[in-house]
């Protein structure tokens, strides 16, 4: 057999001198290594399906039957052996409504995913149960997720995200509070990105039990009358302050873990902003995909970011 030129599609052809007839060679493995790369590439990448179609020199019927295997075949999660030592960073995004993605990280890369169709303890702990025990875990609070961890990991190092709650507490206040009790609130929140020694949070935690002595009567005040919407006759009048300070009271004892621990993030922003916003970006990109196939992408998706 000798060379040959090439063909259409751009595949060395071969002759043979003594039958005169001319073929290819078949590479099986080659050619689903061609086809998972041009897959990627138009799932994650910028190529079109247009450019595919012009590189490859076919129509969308033989690209659509390149990439049916690839949908029904997801790449799916290798947990790690031990994650001793470690920080664990837990979020979950959203699909859509019914339709949620758990993902954990360490600031190095994804670790494991798991699809649910809600966030819940019971959910967390399925997810949570296939992971080793981490040194320490960072999460935005959500109530079924911290009931998760306490049960699992009894002990364990957590690390309430900072952002999530400022972000809480501060579209309660809002920007300009009309109550003095909530313009000192909104200036001890706003601080809260400052604290970092230990000096510091002792600080901040002694101005915080100042406001609550000093405003704990202005925030049991109450408004009386008859409301469609409410069963009783009274509610207490400054709502938001008090929202907010169950918020803080609720979050101080996980706020600032990473002041005695320097190397816990003291954010999500590991998953919230190299996953989940990217992740979000995509599944728009390809708008209109059945969820199946909106799983398959994250799925994808999360692979590459796998460490």
């Amino acid at each position: 057999m000798q060379s040959y030129g090439r063909t259409a599609s751009d595949a060395q052809r071969w002759y043979c001198p003594l039958c005169r007839s001319s073929r290819t060679r078949k590479r099986p493995d080659t050619r689903h290594r061609h086809r998972s790369t041009a897959f990627l590439e138009w799932l994650l990448g910028d190529l079109t399906i247009g450019e595919l179609l012009r590189r490859y020199h076919v129509n969308r019927r033989t690209l659509d039957r390149w990439f049916g295997a690839a949908w029904t075949t997801p790449p799916r999660p290798v947990p790690p052996v031990s994650l001793a030592g470690q920080v664990l960073i837990v979020d979950g995004v959203y699909l859509r409504q019914d339709a949620c993605i758990l993902i954990a990280r360490t600031p190095g890369g994804v670790v494991s995913w798991m699809f649910c169709d809600r966030e819940s303890t019971a959910t967390w702990l399925e997810f949570f149960a296939t992971l080793p025990r981490p040194w320490a875990v960072v999460s935005d609070g959500q109530k079924g997720l911290k009931k998760a961890i306490r049960t699992i990991w009894p002990g364990i190092l957590q690390q309430r995200c900072l952002f999530h709650v400022m972000d809480g507490a501060l579209k309660k206040l809002t920007q300009r509070p009309t109550a003095v009790a909530g313009q000192i609130l909104r200036r001890l929140v706003l601080d809260l990105s400052r604290v970092q020694p230990v000096s510091g949070r002792r600080g901040w935690l002694r101005r915080y039990q100042r406001w609550e002595r000093q405003y704990d009567t202005f925030l049991k005040e109450r408004s009386h009358g008859r409301r469609p919407d409410r069963k009783r006759a009274w509610w207490y009048t400054h709502q938001y302050l008090r929202s907010v300070r169950h918020l803080l009271r609720t979050a101080i004892p996980e706020l600032c873990t990473y002041v005695d621990h320097p190397t816990i993030p003291r954010t999500t922003n590991h998953v919230e902003g190299g996953v989940n916003s990217p992740l979000k970006d995509l599944v728009y990109q390809h708008r209109g995909l059945p969820l199946t196939k909106q799983q398959a992408l994250a799925a994808y998706f999360l692979a590459s970011k796998q460490r």
